[in-house]
């Protein structure tokens, strides 16, 4: 069969590639770029709440302005205008007032008295750290400790007793020690009441916890200190302001690309034809995210903190492109009959079948929540516990990842979701989705080695690029006409908004409490559950509440989404003449692409 290209779909494919292109150099890093700011886990999660429920709110509305003014480009454009705005922004934000940072420590004290940290990670890479920051100062550093009681350190001295229960210490970098995963650091000068002891001992031995603070914030960061006021930083302008212009870039991509679906499949011919144009935004994502990742490490060599500028200028150019190449779509004939808006929305939330797969999406949008906001948070820990320098690394170890994710694992499964949804139906596959996710997030679970999770990230074929087939051809399935637009964003909203929200929120608290295995382990044995209970619920309601015959909903295995879509588009992409049905299955032109 020979290959045509047809022209009328190479703005859309090019679309696809320039914004995700756009948005993968900083979409994906947003979690770990918040966390550099100075926002807590929990925090980030709390912000990930607030973003796709402002996206809930704001989606579907959007898709029916689009469908009542029947200007989806002008809407497309101004979406890509404040999309790319608040992007960009970001990355010129001015920096907030550092806060002060303190350390959980104990205080050793017998013969000698110590600094003593214990770590889930290895201690010998403190130590390297530690050693390499004093080998560029002094060899003490001064520092401050609160104990929750001080030990006995007899009557010869004071030291043990400082006023006000904050002592003044020096600390000595250079004569640190390492046993299992403790460091220990000698107090080398105490001040209490103007009197210096040096190298102070105690009576007996004791252990008892401290918070320690110290003027050297670099050495804070390594001896994993945290904001002695944890609502700080919220507190301050800086981060409303990055929170309004996150809110700006999120719900713009976020409703961006429901509308881009939209009118991909107003363009095509051939609704099955919809993963050959989606893909090319695969394309951009895997090749973007993973240069994205290696210019920011070496933007950032011999630094403590990751310079993402690298990632933000890649984003103007893409977005810049990706609004001339816009420019050439047609996407005039979008005129639908439409019905009225509530009767059509409430004709379909009465029936059984496509309540679960909307509830089975916002599963699927908790689980992507956890993978969005904490997986790369997740792999940072992994990698700081098994590799002392992976810091230098890691966003290289990152974009590597969305390049697996995209290229062996998102690509061939938008080229072949067709077939699969045609051999198992859409409720099957969604079972097969969250099953997928279950078996991934129990692997992440099980990491110590981030290499490993390359080849993990072959599932990503299942969860996103399946599903995302899955769940584009089922909302247009089963819209009423003229409702295409809104009904994509209802259940977009359901997957992407509201999934993410609980997914978001829940896992904020769960990393912040349990850490990132136990969260993902947790997550995942729940995705599990919700496979098996997702088909029980199916055949259930398809026994006691079978399926009009002509709903297009796929009670049975044997309808196709190829099938339904075409009952649902008018011939050439036009609407048909009031009072006039139009042609069911339009003529196909072999090999269009």
């Amino acid at each position: 069969m020979k290959l045509k290209v047809n022209a009328k779909l190479l703005p859309i494919k090019a679309f696809y590639f320039f914004f995700f292109g756009g948005v993968a150099p900083i979409l994906p890093f947003l979690p770990v770029y918040a966390r550099q700011l100075g926002i807590s886990e929990v925090g980030v999660g709390a912000v990930y709440v607030v973003l796709p429920v402002v996206a809930a709110l704001m989606r579907p509305v959007v898709g029916a302005i689009a469908d009542a003014t029947h200007r989806h480009k002008l809407v497309f454009f101004c979406l890509l205008v404040v999309t790319t705005v608040g992007y960009i922004t970001l990355n010129f934000l001015p920096a907030a007032p550092p806060a002060p940072l303190a350390a959980a420590v104990q205080l050793k004290c017998g013969p000698a008295a110590f600094v003593k940290q214990c770590a889930d990670r290895e201690a010998h890479c403190h130590a390297a750290r530690l050693t390499a920051a004093a080998g560029a100062r002094n060899d003490t550093v001064q520092c401050a400790l609160r104990c929750d009681r001080w030990p006995d350190c007899g009557t010869q001295s004071d030291w043990c007793r400082p006023a006000g229960g904050q002592l003044p210490l020096q600390l000595n970098l250079f004569a640190l020690d390492v046993e299992g995963l403790c460091l220990y650091l000698p107090l080398k000068d105490v001040s209490v009441n103007g009197t210096v002891t040096h190298y102070p001992a105690c009576v007996d031995p004791e252990t008892t916890n401290c918070s320690l603070s110290c003027a050297d914030r670099p050495l804070m960061k390594l001896l994993n200190g945290r904001p002695v006021d944890a609502s700080a930083y919220y507190q301050t302008s800086q981060f409303w302001v990055f929170l309004v212009f996150l809110i700006l870039a999120w719900d713009g991509t976020s409703i961006t690309i429901p509308l881009a679906d939209t009118i991909a499949f107003k363009l095509l011919d051939d609704p099955s034809k919809y993963g050959y144009q989606r893909v090319w935004g695969s394309f951009g994502w895997g090749i973007f995210s993973f240069l994205a990742g290696y210019l920011v490490d070496v933007a950032s060599r011999n630094s403590d903190t990751k310079d993402y500028s690298p990632a933000f200028y890649l984003l103007i150019g893409m977005m810049v492109l990706n609004m001339m190449a816009c420019t050439k779509l047609h996407v005039s004939a979008l005129k639908e009959a439409r019905p009225r808006f509530l009767a059509g929305l409430g004709a379909l939330l009465v029936r059984p079948a496509v309540v679960l797969f909307v509830l089975s999406c916002c599963v699927v949008g908790t689980m992507t929540g956890l993978l969005w906001t904490f997986f790369f948070l997740h792999l940072q820990d992994v990698a700081l516990a098994w590799d002392c320098s992976a810091f230098e690394w890691i966003s290289l170890v990152s974009g590597l990842t969305l390049l697996v994710q995209c290229f062996l694992g998102e690509v061939p499964f938008f080229f072949i979701s067709g077939w699969v949804i045609r051999k198992l139906g859409h409720v099957y596959t969604q079972t097969v989705v969250l099953l997928a996710f279950g078996v991934r997030f129990l692997l992440y679970s099980l990491l110590k080695n981030p290499w490993v999770v390359l080849p993990i990230e072959l599932l990503n074929g299942l969860t996103f690029g399946l599903f995302y087939a899955n769940m584009v051809g089922y909302a247009c399935a089963v819209a009423p006409p003229g409702m295409t637009a809104t009904l994509q964003g209802l259940v977009g909203a359901s997957f992407e908004c509201v999934g993410v929200a609980i997914g978001s929120g829940f896992g904020g608290i769960l990393y912040g409490s349990v850490g990132g295995a136990m969260m993902f382990r947790i997550f995942g044995l729940i995705s599990v559950a919700a496979s098996v209970l997702y088909v029980v619920l199916h055949c259930i309601t398809s026994r006691w509440c079978p399926e009009p015959a002509n709903s297009g909903s796929d009670a049975d295995r044997t309808a196709t989404p190829d099938s339904m879509l075409r009952e649902m588009k008018p011939m050439d992409n036009r609407a048909a003449p009031e009072g006039s049905e139009a042609p069911l299955v339009p003529e196909t032109p072999n090999g269009d692409a």
